[in-house]
């Protein structure tokens, strides 16, 4: 996900991952924040913010895969449990509810586009 930090004035690339942080993770985002910084970023903006949480993480790990680079980059981890309320769980979709729902959703834009125009 790509926001704007009116008060920072910059770019901040957020990337959620359903799983423990890996090494390779911390690539990624720097990746992620370099496209940023070289295609859509203007002098007068500070440079990009970069945050990746994670179901997990090992600290020393974390601290090893991010060392070295020099762009702005966070690592967090998160527990959605304790964030949602026991009654809401029911409620809100599950990740392969997410995945069907966006398949059908691409499938209806494949077929709109063949169709030459939307429904």
């Amino acid at each position: 996900m790509l926001f704007y930090h009116i008060r920072l004035r910059c770019y901040v690339v957020i990337e959620l991952k359903a799983r423990d942080f890996e090494s390779g993770d911390a690539g990624q985002i720097n990746f992620y924040v370099n496209m940023v910084n070289d295609y859509l970023r203007t002098k007068d903006y500070n440079p990009t913010n970069g945050l990746l949480l994670c179901k997990g993480k090992n600290q020393a790990l974390t601290e090893y895969a991010l060392a070295g680079i020099t762009n702005p980059l966070c690592v967090a981890d998160y527990e959605l449990t304790r964030a949602v309320p026991e009654e809401w769980k029911s409620q809100l979709p599950s990740g392969v509810g997410l995945f069907q729902a966006n398949r059908w959703v691409n499938r209806q834009e494949a077929k709109n586009s063949k169709r030459g125009g939307t429904q």
